[in-house]
């Protein structure tokens, strides 16, 4: 890998990890949305219920609430005489158990204010039977996904490191990356999903609520359709699907046939390597024992000397 390659993976894969913190924020806001924890962002809601002639008496309601804002896990109401905020979660709790609170952080008592207890428990019901919320299961796949990059991270550093073979570490990786892409995906389609289902199902209630011609004489009150958090909704889809583009680039499939053909490459050379020594060795082995003594019969002929002791003894010569 040249410099200038490395350079545009680690500049990628930094941005990628830049993504995830206005993603989380994001999040953090649509999914608390008019509950206790968030009081900073009261304009953040799904849907805004007005009662007709909140406080005065006059029309359907003599409500001392003036209006409710409705979010995810949470709503807000704004009661009379100096139009205070208090917020509230509405995960696991009844109606009673929302006005004796309210009650209490707004110094108003509205315990027994029948048309409060008849609004908060319409605010309830749209929230919980009406508006949809699959942003919920995308905010827990994103941070699956975050959990899922910290593996792929993790998987291709000891494969660099030469901790784990580089058959196991490339599929160990190439695993961690598909689980990564594939819950990345889903939780863009969700995103989108819970977008367009919020934005669609406020506008629909809010367009049936101040039609004159649909509802020419309204009596209870007026919903109206949040703007904030239908753009910070669609900011999320559009940084998830920057995110799941980043992850692509980032952590790209190692190529499973080249890797395996390096290591089994490698594991061929050695054996070579091996069989090679074996084979010097025996060569070693032979040129010794040619040096050595040999068996009887394979040296060359020995030398002749001359015959020892004295010559024989001639006789005279035969008488004529």
């Amino acid at each position: 890998m040249g410099l200038k390659e490395l350079l545009e993976k680690t500049a990628l894969r930094v941005s990628t990890f830049v993504l995830a913190i206005p993603l989380t924020a994001f999040y953090t806001v649509v999914l608390g949305s008019a509950s206790d924890d968030f009081l900073a962002f009261p304009s953040t809601f799904l849907l805004k219920l007005t009662p007709i002639g909140a406080g005065n008496g006059t029309g359907g309601s003599s409500s001392k609430i003036n209006e409710v804002r409705i979010g995810y896990f949470g709503f807000c109401i704004r009661v009379e005489p100096d139009n205070k905020i208090a917020c509230r979660g509405t995960v696991h709790k009844n109606v009673s158990e929302h006005l004796d609170k309210f009650s209490f952080t707004t110094d108003v008592d509205i315990r027994g204010d029948k048309a409060a207890h008849d609004l908060l428990d319409f605010a309830l019901m749209l929230q919980t039977k009406i508006l949809p919320s699959p942003m919920v299961a995308a905010g827990v796949l994103f941070m699956i996904s975050l959990f899922a990059v910290a593996l792929v991270t993790l998987a291709q550093w000891k494969r660099r490191k030469g901790h784990v073979s580089t058959v196991q570490g490339v599929l160990t990786q190439s695993l961690y990356r598909n689980i990564l892409i594939l819950v990345s995906s889903i939780a863009v389609l969700l995103a989108l999903a819970a977008t367009l289902a919020t934005t669609q199902a406020a506008n629909a209630i809010q367009f049936l609520s101040t039609s004159a011609q649909l509802n020419p004489d309204p009596k209870f009150v007026t919903l109206w359709a949040g703007k904030e958090i239908v753009a910070y909704q669609w900011m999320i889809v559009a940084l998830s699907i920057m995110f799941t583009a980043g992850i692509l680039g980032a952590f790209q499939d190692p190529n499973k046939k080249k890797m395996v053909s390096k290591e089994q490459a490698k594991m061929e050379k050695n054996a070579n390597v091996q069989a090679n020594h074996g084979h010097d060795a025996q060569l070693e082995g032979g040129m010794g024992g040619g040096m050595g003594m040999g068996p009887p019969g394979m040296g060359p002929p020995g030398m002749m000397g001359p015959p020892m002791g004295p010559p024989p003894m001639m006789g005279p010569p035969p008488m004529m």
